[in-house]
C-alpha cells in the first residue's frame, strides 16, 4: 500500500471509503478507495486481489483511524468484487477494481468520473487522499491531502527485484511534488509523495467553484517515499472509464 509523505491534515471528503479486511479475525484497512455512486467503489486491484467480498467492508468519513476496530457494523457490506480483466500484478498494469455494494451509502457525495482527458496535461495540479507519515515505513491514523502536478519530466526507474515495473503511459500516470519541476530541486530534499498505506486512494480535481471531484488516477505504486526520481504512480481512469461504466450498469 502506499502512504502520504508530508501532507496536510484536512477534514473528511465525504467520497472517500477505508476498504477494511475482516479476515481472517481481526479487522485491518487494506486500502483507501472512492465512492463514485450506483453502489460502486473503486479501488486497486492489488488491494483485493486475495479477498473474498464476504471479507470486506467499507466505512466512510472516516478522518482519524483507532488503533483497532470493534467491528464493521458502521460500514457497508461488499456484495461483489470485480477485479479489471487486464490486471497484471507484475507489471502493476490496469491496478484497479470494482467493490459493489449491499446498500447505497448515505450523506456521501460521490467522485464525478473523467469526461476527456483534460486533467491528464502536464503540470496540472491534482490532489491525493490517504492517511499519512511525514517518512516512509510507518502507519498514519490522520486522513490527509497534498497538491501534485501530473508529469512526464520526473523518471521512474524500475527498482532491480521488479524489472517489469516500467511506466505505461497508456494505463498509467506520474505525479509528484511540483517542487520537482524546480531546476533547484535536489537529492536531499524530501518531497511530497503517495507511498505504502495509501493505495486505491484517489488522485483527483477539485474544482473550487462547484466543489465537486473529479477522479484522474487511483493509487497504484512506487519506490520508496518522497524520492526526487521516484514519484507515484497511479492507473490512469481515463483509459478504463468503459469497464468501469460496465461494471456500474
Amino acid at each position: 500500500m502506499n502512504k502520504i509523505v508530508n501532507g496536510v491534515v484536512i477534514g473528511a471528503f465525504s467520497f472517500f471509503v477505508s476498504v477494511i479486511s475482516t479476515f481472517p479475525s481481526t479487522e485491518t484497512i487494506l486500502c483507501g478507495g472512492q465512492y463514485i455512486g450506483h453502489h460502486t467503489i473503486l479501488t486497486a486491484a492489488h488491494c483485493v486481489q486475495k479477498s473474498l467480498a464476504t471479507q470486506i467492508c467499507v466505512q466512510f468519513n472516516r478522518t482519524e483511524l483507532p488503533v483497532t476496530f470493534d467491528s464493521c457494523t458502521e460500514g457497508y457490506a461488499v456484495d461483489r468484487i470485480d477485479i479489471h480483466p487486464l490486471w497484471n500484478q507484475s507489471t502493476m498494469a490496469f491496478d484497479i477494481a470494482v467493490l459493489s455494494l449491499k446498500t447505497e451509502p448515505k450523506y456521501t457525495v460521490p467522485m464525478d468520473l473523467p469526461l476527456s482527458t483534460e486533467y491528464e496535461a502536464w503540470g496540472t495540479p491534482l490532489y491525493v487522499l490517504g492517511y499519512g507519515l511525514t517518512h516512509s515505513g510507518g502507519g498514519g491514523d490522520t486522513l490527509q491531502t497534498f497538491p501534485l502536478r501530473i508529469s512526464r519530466d520526473m523518471v521512474v526507474l524500475p527498482p532491480a527485484d521488479f524489472p517489469l515495473l516500467t511506466i505505461q503511459e497508456k494505463v498509467m500516470l506520474v505525479a509528484g511534488d511540483k517542487r520537482l519541476l524546480d531546476p533547484s530541486a535536489n537529492e536531499t530534499m524530501v518531497y511530497t509523495d503517495t507511498c505504502q498505506g495509501d493505495s486505491g486512494g484517489p488522485l483527483f480535481h477539485w474544482n473550487e467553484t462547484t466543489n465537486r471531484s473529479t477522479l484522474v488516477g487511483i493509487t497504484s505504486w512506487g519506490i520508496g517515499c518522497g524520492q526526487r526520481h521516484f514519484p507515484g504512480v497511479y492507473t490512469r481512469i481515463s483509459a478504463v472509464l468503459d469497464w468501469i461504466r460496465s461494471e456500474t450498469v
